[in-house]
């Protein structure tokens, strides 16, 4: 999975960058202007000064010449609206026949455990169903960054290209017991669906 980064892949970080830069262009014309205005060609300060004055302007342009060009990269947290993975929710018994705790810190709500409906063929994720034949494979991924406490997600990957991202809380160990439950779950032992 791609890292995100702190300064370009935030909204904060580009606006940071982008006022830093814009803020290196004007120093730099004004330090050139400043040196040919009041400065002479033969003494040292002011080619000092009028080097200082480009290598400033330069620098603030090609940040942002990257800051233009360089789309910020996405975490699974900060997609707002996955798309809706089967078109009408199937009508589910009360009671189903696997539970996995997901994340121990929200094992009471919805997001915090998997139902699987084995007859129904679905399995139940807060209020997305995704059919059991449509997965693919199941893994499990560290969402984090230099700049935050590892984040585990399990990951569905499905049929039609997409992935489902569940997030498992912080702790290794009970995301990968999550993982192995799950894979059991959906392919059985021998690892067939």
């Amino acid at each position: 999975m791609v890292k995100r980064d702190f300064i370009y892949d935030t909204k904060g970080g580009r606006i940071s960058l982008a006022i830093i830069a814009v803020f290196l262009v004007v120093m730099g014309l004004v330090l050139v202007i400043l040196s040919i205005l009041l400065g002479r060609a033969d003494k040292d300060g002011f080619w000092q000064t009028f080097i200082l004055g480009m290598t400033s302007i330069i620098y603030g342009v090609c940040n942002l010449i990257v800051l233009k060009k360089r789309p910020p990269r996405m975490l699974p947290d900060d997609v707002a609206d996955e798309p809706e993975l089967v078109d009408e929710h199937v009508p589910l018994p009360q009671k189903p026949d696997e539970l996995i705790v997901v994340n121990p810190t929200k094992a009471n709500e919805p997001e915090g455990s998997i139902l699987l409906f084995r007859k129904e063929g679905v399995l139940v994720y807060g209020d997305k169903q995704i059919p059991l034949d449509m997965i693919t494979d199941v893994s499990m991924t560290n969402v984090s960054d230099p700049y935050i406490l590892g984040a585990y997600h399990l990951l569905l990957v499905l049929s039609n290209g997409q992935v489902a991202h569940i997030p498992a809380g912080q702790d290794r160990e009970w995301a990968n017991e999550s993982l192995m439950q799950l894979r059991e779950a959906i392919f059985g032992k021998d690892g067939s669906l």
